[in-house]
């Protein structure tokens, strides 16, 4: 069964988005604002943390898709990353945006 897009809060504060695709090791997603290949950011997926590198940054005629591989997570976050990819292929809502300052326990 296919995706289908998802209108989502995303990555710059009041900005609306979409998610192309989220799994357990990534996610695609659509910004205003691009993003260098190779830097990292903290993307907040309903409420939870997590650290991504960025793999593509590819412009678009309305912004940029985003391509993000997500570091290591604990089992803790790996569960909740579960959860949350379960629901994203159900078609529930999920919120996103990136959190400037997280705490080193991520």
């Amino acid at each position: 069964m296919s995706r289908m897009r998802e209108r989502i809060e995303l990555l710059n504060s009041g900005e609306k988005g979409v998610i192309f695709d989220l799994s357990a090791t990534g996610a695609a997603v659509f910004s205003r604002a691009s993003k260098q290949k190779n830097s990292q950011i903290n993307l907040e997926i309903n409420e939870v943390i997590f650290r991504a590198n960025v793999i593509y940054c590819l412009e678009r005629t309305d912004g940029y898709r985003i391509g993000l591989q997500f570091e290591k997570l604990s089992d803790e976050i790996t569960k909740s990353l579960e959860d949350l990819v379960d629901k994203f292929s159900r078609g529930v809502p999920l919120s996103c945006r990136i959190v400037e300052d997280i705490p080193e326990k991520v």
